[in-house]
């Protein structure tokens, strides 16, 4: 190893110490410390290396997906490694984020069988080829001279252990003192000599609290920004936005709607489909075209022992259950669910809150969330009416007034008054898609009141808002809801259904015989012409998004190739271990001339040539410093001896030990002949 000594082991101790993995690195840092003191070294060629880079790579690639795949799986791994990693950051972090940190953790692990065969073996560098499939290629197809040079990884071990350390996040005193600590031990024996000793220390001091100062400043404009635009980064990921407190409508807008055929839901009911999942209700309609929940506070609802299972409405029998696979911001977001849900279940989620309208708000959800919503008929979560589910405001009162006289909504009972509604819009009025402006209609006539009076054509908030107001007219207490509408069934399973963007629908709730009831008003054509819209690439983009939702499914745990991932990754590595040790008999050779043997093991050293040398020697022809082959047979020549059968195997031997192609089997078989020939002579003559 080139490092100075003890350097790895003591970046090892601190990697641990940082991560949590003590127990993984005092073992680790003794077997790559250890190789300093042992005489012992292993014979490893290319191949060998190769081989072991092989298993580097599996192991990352590994390491990588199952990190990746495993938000939640990660963390608990994490866990297990050390109860404190992760635990009080662990909600405050993205989970694709903590799935990298914690892969980056793994790498000194990764790269452990590398870097502990080269502290082990009798090569200093590893050969570029390995690290290479160019170079690889390179030598296979065009041979060339074997190199002497190569890649000493103790040096960039080093780093990965310095980077994984940093990934563990532990922002204190101890670890940026550390980090200054090992990089100046590191930087220490290739200081340059020309400046005195203390200048040095002083400009590495100095160099390390601007440093330190610099990370805080760093760290505190990090933290303004993020306080600037917590909402704006907030809306990015989300898939609504979260918690809203208002919804702004389409109302008076001209033109078509525009509204994506991207799947956002995917539904699997167990029995009858739920026809409408709400997200959320409002209460309060102002400025003609928005809808408020006005004085809502959320309650907590608590979670079972197992922390999957919420109960909304504790004491609910609900009868029937639908399976939802939704994308879920971990910040916060709103459950679509069908009417009267009392319990959820498999909700892996932190928190999940209700109010008096119905929203369902869960935060800290895993990304892909996939749960059962059990429901029924009866009570919901939404709380009793006020005076503000009456309201109508005063610039829609006169067209709601026409139309409920126009119906004798006055002499009706609720039942009744909401049955004459829904007739009323489902004879009289047409859904469309597109709104043209109408010289007409005067400029002080609001949307809802051209709406009801003379368009009587419009898309679903149109019909939701204009429901509501009119039995709130009527004297029915009613809510303004938003959600989803299931409608088409799942193609690419032929099972279950698919909610798109624009199966985005509004109806409204109505408080009628002491219970809140959803009341969709909307013309039943609304589904065709939406369908209509699906442009001719929507089958491919729906293969797609259903391959990322079954991969999504995958990271999430719900798959069993989660659970048979490390295996198959141990498997792996098991098998190129296994071929390791087959293709190559590992062989224990001393330090110092055992290294130089091992060095022309590999480059002919069995050749017969080096016998002649040897017995040359012994007659007093010692071959100089320096002095090439050629010459030394020269100079033989000179002194009577015969060198004619020499200059045969001399030509045979350097083809054998320099020429990467080296001999054929006839070739081989001279070279022994020719050198056992010549030698048999010299024996002779020595017995004579």
């Amino acid at each position: 190893m080139n490092t100075p000594p003890l350097l790895l082991g003591a970046t090892l101790l601190f990697w641990g110490w940082q991560a949590g993995l003590l127990w993984f690195a005092v073992p680790i840092a003794a077997l790559l410390e250890g190789s300093r003191l042992a005489k012992a070294r292993w014979s490893f060629s290319n191949d060998d290396f190769n081989r072991l880079w092989n298993l580097c790579t599996v192991l990352f690639i590994g390491a990588a997906i199952y990190a990746f795949a495993a938000n939640d799986g990660a963390g608990a791994i994490s866990g297990f490694f050390n109860a404190n990693s992760f635990t009080a950051r662990g909600n405050a972090m993205n989970r694709g984020a903590r799935a990298v940190l914690i892969f980056i953790q793994w790498l000194p692990l990764v790269f452990l069988p590398m870097m502990a065969a080269q502290a082990w073996s009798q090569r200093e560098k590893i050969d570029f080829a390995t690290f290479s499939i160019l170079l690889k290629r390179r030598k296979k197809n065009q041979p060339i001279a074997p190199s002497r040079g190569g890649l000493n990884v103790a040096f960039p071990y080093f780093a990965v252990g310095i980077v994984a350390a940093s990934a563990a996040n532990v922002r204190g005193p101890g670890f940026y003192a550390g980090m200054s600590a090992l990089l100046c031990w590191a930087l220490w024996p290739r200081r340059s000599r020309r400046f005195p000793l203390p200048v040095w220390l002083g400009l590495a001091a100095v160099v390390v609290a601007a440093g330190f100062y610099g990370a805080e400043g760093l760290r505190n404009l990090q933290a303004k920004i993020e306080g600037l635009h917590a909402q704006w980064l907030s809306g990015l990921v989300g898939r609504r936005g979260g918690d809203q407190q208002k919804a702004m409508t389409a109302i008076g807008q001209i033109g078509r709607l525009k509204l994506s055929g991207k799947i956002v839901l995917r539904v699997e009911p167990q029995g009858d489909v739920p026809v409408l999942l709400r997200e959320a209700s409002y209460n309060t309609f102002r400025n003609r075209s928005e809808w408020a929940a006005v004085k809502q506070t959320h309650g907590p609802v608590f979670a079972d022992a197992d922390a999957l299972t919420w109960r909304l409405l504790p004491e609910k029998n609900c009868d029937r259950t639908v399976t939802l696979h939704a994308t879920l911001a971990s910040s916060g977001d709103l459950l679509p669910l069908p009417f009267g849900t009392g319990e959820l279940q498999n909700l892996s989620v932190s928190e999940v809150k209700t109010n008096r309208f119905g929203k369902v708000l869960v935060t800290d959800a895993p990304g892909l969330a996939s749960f059962r919503a059990r429901y029924g008929a009866g009570r919901t979560v939404d709380g009793a009416p006020d005076e503000s589910d009456l309201r109508v405001p005063e610039e829609e009162q006169v067209a709601l007034e026409k139309i409920a006289v126009e119906l004798k909504l006055a002499s009706l009972s609720d039942a009744q008054k909401l049955e004459a509604i829904e007739q009323f819009f489902l004879k009289h009025f047409e859904y469309t898609q597109f709104l043209e402006s109408d010289p007409a209609v005067p400029k002080e006539e609001s949307p809802l009141t051209t709406f009801l009076l003379r368009r009587r054509a419009g898309h679903c908030e149109y019909f939701g808002t204009a429901t509501a107001l009119l039995l709130r007219q009527a004297g029915v207490p009613a809510r303004y809801a938003t959600g989803y509408s299931v409608q088409e069934r799942d193609q690419s399973r032929g099972t279950g259904y698919v909610v798109r963007e624009r199966h985005g629908h509004a109806w409204c709730l109505a408080y009628v015989d002491g219970a809140w009831r959803d009341v969709d008003t909307t013309p039943g054509s609304w589904v065709a012409a939406e369908a209509s819209r699906a442009p001719w690439w929507e089958r491919a983009r729906d293969w797609f998004s259903r391959w990322w939702f079954e991969f999504q499914k995958w990271r999430a745990g719900e798959s069993r190739l989660r659970t048979y991932l490390g295996w198959l990754v141990v498997a792996l590595a098991v098998l190129l271990i296994a071929r390791l040790v087959q293709k190559r008999q590992w062989s224990r050779a001393k330090t110092g001339a055992g290294k130089k043997a091992a060095a022309f093991a590999r480059l002919g050293e069995d050749s017969e040539f080096f016998e002649i040398e040897r017995r040359l020697e012994q007659l007093g022809f010692v071959r100089g410093r320096g002095e090439t082959h050629a010459a030394w047979l020269q100079r033989l020549e000179r002194a009577a001896v015969d060198t004619a059968p020499l200059r045969a195997v001399l030509a045979l031997h350097c083809r054998y030990r320099f020429d990467p192609i080296g001999l054929d089997a006839a070739e081989r078989a001279a070279l022994k002949s020719l050198a056992r020939q010549w030698l048999a002579r010299q024996t002779v003559k020595a017995v004579a």
